[in-house]
């Protein structure tokens, strides 16, 4: 016989071996065996059992090793005899036909001569079922016997009989202590899973699953012995045991496939295993097609559709592969799982998910059909190598793969698989894929390394490592080889980034957005545009970005014209829209809009509405808005409600609400604002010193600002600062000013270069310019301290840059001083544009300041009308009419213009 036909008779006729080769061959499932023959071994009545398990998985070999058990046992033969069905049960349609065979088989025991005659002579009648039962039991009682009966696929023999004859058969089984049964089962059926069903919960049910490594081993051995080559599997074990547990779990552990593919891994024991599988798919291809060929058009095209995806796949997906409807698709399904060729998977919803039920199937199908040299034609040996190894055991099968590759004695293509096979599993991580990878593309040749699968996730992460190491170029040249374009310009907009080249970057995106313009990118690139300062854009990526609805955008350009184009009518607009989408951080800045525009009652609303829903961190919000109102009382409960839930900041607000009172309470800010710095409150240092100062208490005051210098409290460096500036400690003045600005207090930045400058200290000129410009970006948000920039710039003489710098604010000047701002911004604005212009004249810039007024879109003329007509009359010579022009309501303010003019040529010289 040779080994096809050897591995066939294996497979599929195992009942046909003679009793000594089957009992010999029997060294698997033998703690099932010894469990089952206990139970059939029962003093007065042996339990019935049923054995499930898919094809292959040893049922036959174990009912009939339990059959030759029986026959040899000394006590069990005296009274007990074993009936064996053969696996086709044609002559078995109703339950009669069951007594008849039982009693043909009888007739091979002397002491039954003629009971399948007698039975054969009783007269068919209604009753004719039930006589040939009463024959056969008193036969059996007669001779004091009893029978185990052993039938293959039960779950045949009761469909056949139907429901009324498997309620007779039930009730001669559970009544009678002479005939017991023994059966299988492919799998779980009706039968015995609905309880509705005669023989739900009649069967102890015996589950085969694979075989244990142990149980392989012995399988293997034993199959080594009856071919004489148990020296080649003992090296193996000892060896390679991880290929056995790889061929273990490959099969499933299924005994009739350990023994098909255990000739092909013993005589190649040396060889690669995809060379190896490749053996066993060219000689499984007379049967698996044979089997496919079968099936209808129908359903080998859903077969197609399972099989190529590998892991269990649903319906839904099924009837987009196919184009069949859902419908169809089911009853296919059904039917395809009846006849054992799929399993479903359950789901906890009612949607199962399927696939083919033979997993060796699946692999030959996958090799013969799949698109070769892509993924779907290896995915089961992927899975199959996650399933077999640990991250370790990849590793080293990686190393043993590379060096086998540099020796040159490697077949390319199974090479080229594994490769591969190896860039695809999953426990392999994509630094080792990568250098897989690269090391692969050296020693292939060149048309062979375009089929490698180098995943577009993995360049991905080797860019990003590269990027780590600020490997730029190397970088970018990895860049090329990802394969969609869209994830490549959205990996270089990336590595731009990083890298510092933000415009490039910007370039690259917005090229990206072109392709496929969806809301996070154009999120991404209004960030990056709000970062270059590219106003224009950022509003546009924004509002695009609105489109997808992707609605906080409405909160972040309320923000962007909030705070730094200064426009409260458009940030209102969005911040309202924002809510309106519930979002609901937009709430508290409009209601600090409406705080700002004095619509006051609308604010509270907000803010009342917030507290309501459990904002209660707001509550010094709406205690500043009673101020406003003038509710003192109401406020200070406010403060208190905060105060109690724990807001620390409430109490410097309250201690700083009682100082502020009409008739200031001194005593109650003290005690509260020691209390909010026994609480540890920072800010309470700085009121605190300034009651100590209005008390003439300067060493206090100094102590308490130094506490709340040590905590890097703005404030108290902001306020120890000018007490030193007046102090003419111009070095500790200048180290105060400078942690206030670093610890957020910006306007300090605008007192520390006004320190310098009213002192006359030109040495420190250069220094107070490279403060401004360390905090360029900063500044921008805020026109009064760009405009104060702009003026430290005319006080060195750099005219052409700071005019720059004021026609870059002037637009957003113009945006808040016709919004409804506070009036104390705008008169902010205008008090600093004033000293700004009066800086520039006592400069003797005055055809300079000219043109400015006449730029109609800021209309400065308007804004500073009284600095205007100074101007005219410094130039009354050019312009001698035009200074005559200003009322006479203007002419003292004019008049101090002037002499401030002339102090500031000192100053500023």
């Amino acid at each position: 016989m040779n080994n096809r036909e050897y591995n066939i008779v294996l497979r599929n006729n195992t009942g046909n071996k003679p009793k000594q080769d089957l009992i010999e061959s029997f060294v698997v499932r033998k703690i099932t065996f010894e469990s089952i023959l206990t139970d059939i071994r029962g003093i007065k009545k042996p339990k019935n059992h049923l054995v499930i398990g898919q094809r292959g998985s040893g049922k036959t070999i174990l009912l009939h090793r339990l059959k030759y058990a029986i026959e040899d046992d000394l006590k069990m033969q005296t009274n007990t005899i074993p009936i064996m069905f053969s696996e086709e049960q044609y002559n078995l349609m109703e339950v009669v036909n069951l007594w008849e065979s039982i009693a043909e088989h009888l007739e091979d025991y002397l002491e039954f001569k003629d009971l399948s005659q007698q039975i054969s002579d009783i007269e068919i009648t209604k009753n004719h079922e039930n006589d040939a039962y009463i024959t056969l039991e008193k036969a059996l009682i007669a001779k004091d016997k009893k029978i185990i009966v052993f039938i293959e696929n039960i779950d045949a023999f009761f469909k056949k009989i139907g429901k009324i004859g498997q309620e007779r058969l039930f009730e001669v089984l559970d009544k009678n202590n002479s005939i017991t049964i023994v059966c299988s089962s492919t799998t779980y059926f009706d039968g015995i899973s609905k309880s509705t069903e005669p023989f739900y919960g009649f069967f102890k049910i015996t589950e085969l699953a694979g075989l244990s490594i142990e149980e392989s081993i012995n399988l293997l051995n034993k199959l080594a012995e009856q071919k004489k080559q148990t020296q080649q599997i003992e090296i193996i074990i000892e060896k390679n045991p991880e290929r056995l547990e790889s061929l273990r779990r490959l099969t499933g552990g299924n005994p009739r496939i350990i023994s098909y593919l255990f000739q092909i891994f013993l005589d190649n024991e040396n060889g690669k295993a995809i060379s190896d599988l490749y053996i066993l798919l060219d000689d499984l291809t007379f049967l698996y097609k044979a089997e496919l060929d079968q099936l209808s058009a129908q359903q080998q095209k859903i077969i197609d559709a399972i099989a190529k995806n590998w892991d269990a796949i649903s319906t839904k997906e099924l009837s987009q592969k196919t184009n069949i409807d859902s419908k169809n698709i089911s009853a296919i399904l059904n039917n395809l799982e009846k006849n054992q060729i799929i399993e479903s998977i359950q789901t906890k919803t009612k949607n199962n998910l399927y696939r083919l039920k033979d997993r060796f199937l699946n692999i030959w199908y996958l090799m013969r059909f799949g698109k070769k040299r892509e993924k779907e034609n290896i995915i089961w040996l992927v899975r199959f190598f996650d399933a077999w190894f640990d991250k370790n055991e990849l590793l080293m099968r990686i190393d043993s793969h590379i060096t086998n590759l540099k020796s040159g004695k490697y077949n390319e293509i199974a090479a080229l698989d594994m490769g591969n096979v190896f860039l695809a599993c999953e426990n392999v991580s994509n630094e080792v894929k990568y250098n897989l990878y690269q090391t692969t593309k050296s020693l292939l040749s060149g048309k062979l390394t375009k089929q490698l699968m180098v995943s577009d996730d993995l360049l991905d992460e080797s860019i990003r490592k590269l990027v780590k190491q600020q490997e730029w170029d190397q970088a970018i040249e990895v860049l090329k080889e990802i394969k969609s374009k869209e994830k490549q310009l959205a990996l270089a907009g990336w590595v731009h980034l990083n890298k510092g080249n933000v415009q490039k970057s910007v370039e690259i995106l917005e090229e990206l957005y072109a392709i496929k313009p969806v809301g996070e990118l154009a999120t991404l690139l209004a960030e990056i545009s709000k970062i270059l300062n590219l106003l224009d854009k950022t509003i546009f990526y924004y509002e695009e970005s609105i489109k997808y609805k992707i609605w906080d955008s409405y909160y972040k350009l309320g923000n962007l014209y909030a705070n730094q184009i200064d426009n409260l009518i458009e940030a209102e607009k969005n911040y309202q829209f924002a809510i309106n989408h519930n979002i609901e951080e937009a709430t508290i800045p409009l209601a600090e809009i409406f705080y700002k525009t004095n619509r006051l009652e609308e604010s509270e609303n907000l803010i009342s509405s917030a507290i309501k829903q459990g904002q209660k961190n707001i509550k010094n919000k709406l205690a500043k808005i009673f101020i406003k109102q003038n509710k003192i009382a109401e406020a200070i409960s406010m403060y208190k409600e905060a105060v109690e839930d724990g807001d620390k900041t409430a109490l410097v607000n309250l201690g700083k609400l009682y100082l502020s009172k009409e008739n200031p309470d001194i005593e109650e800010a003290k005690k509260v604002l020691l209390e909010a710095i026994s609480n540890g409150e920072k800010s309470a240092y700085q009121p605190i010193a300034q009651i100590y100062l209005k008390e003439e208490n300067p060493d206090e005051a100094i102590k308490r600002l130094e506490e709340g210098i040590d905590l890097k409290d703005a404030e108290s460096a902001h306020l120890l600062a000018h007490i030193y500036h007046l102090r003419s400690e111009w070095k500790i003045t200048e180290q105060l000013f400078l942690k206030s600005i670093s610890w957020g207090r910006l306007s300090s930045l605008v007192c520390l270069a006004n320190a310098i400058i009213y002192s006359k200290r030109k040495e420190r000129k250069n220094f107070i310019l490279d403060q401004f410009e360390k905090n360029y970006i900063k500044i921008q948000r805020k026109p009064v301290l760009f405009i104060a920039y702009a003026r430290i710039l005319l006080w060195d003489n750099q005219f052409d840059k700071s005019l720059k710098i004021l026609k870059n604010v002037s637009e957003r000047l113009t945006i808040i001083l016709k919004s409804s701002a506070s009036e104390e911004r705008k008169e902010d604005i205008i008090d600093e544009l004033t000293i700004y212009f009066m800086v520039l004249m006592s400069k003797n810039q005055l055809k300079i300041a000219f043109e400015l007024f006449l730029d109609n879109e800021t209309n400065y003329k308007q804004i500073l009308k009284p600095v205007y007509y100074s101007l005219m009359n410094l130039m009354k010579n050019e312009y001698p009419n035009e200074y005559l022009k200003a009322g006479n309501e203007l002419k003292e303010t004019v008049q101090e213009i002037n002499k401030t003019i002339e102090k500031y040529k000192t100053i500023y010289k």
